[in-house]
């Protein structure tokens, strides 16, 4: 006897076995159980209908050919700046110290009198304090000092008018002011 051939016929018999059970009309519990499983999910889910949306409608950009607005207009805006028309700065004068801050840095923290001299003195933006008289520049804008007083500091900026000319700008720096 072959001892294969046993272990054939054995699962053979197995399988039919198996197949006639899976054939079986005995399901009809599993059936009833989806069945209502579907009803149940049907009454709970709901989804909503998308809401309309307008049709996308294209924009053709009409701008090209305009200036952007990220640059500078091309016109030159005339600005209303009183003042009569002065010379140019001499632009070849060294610069003092002073000249280095804008005005706005500068601070009058006291004056003295010297030898008939009245000095102010000013504090930059690093804090160290200088000594001004008349005739001294300071600030950016060719700042140029006129008169010194024991609580202020007067001078004339001379600054461009923007329409290719320069202006004179008078300034008064109070004592503690900028």
């Amino acid at each position: 006897m072959n001892p294969f051939g046993a272990n054939i016929k054995f699962f053979l018999l197995a399988g039919v076995v198996m197949l006639s059970a899976c054939s079986s009309n005995n399901n009809q519990d599993i059936l009833a159980f989806m069945e209502q499983v579907r009803a149940e999910s049907a009454n709970r889910i709901r989804i909503e209908p998308l809401p309309a949306y307008p049709p996308y409608v294209a924009v053709v950009y009409q701008s090209a050919g305009q200036r952007s607005p990220f640059a500078p207009p091309r016109e030159v805006v005339t600005s209303d700046i009183s003042g009569v028309l002065t010379p140019a700065p001499d632009l070849s004068r060294p610069k003092e110290f002073l000249e280095r801050f804008n005005l706005a840095e500068l601070t009058m923290v006291g004056s003295i009198q010297h030898n008939g001299v009245r000095w102010g003195l000013i504090r930059d933006g690093d804090g160290s304090v200088h000594r001004v008289r008349e005739g001294n520049y300071l600030g950016r804008n060719y700042g140029l000092v006129t008169q010194v007083s024991e609580s202020s500091l007067e001078l004339v900026e001379t600054v461009v008018n923007g329409q290719g000319g320069w202006i004179e700008r008078p300034r008064n720096m109070g004592m503690g002011e900028n």
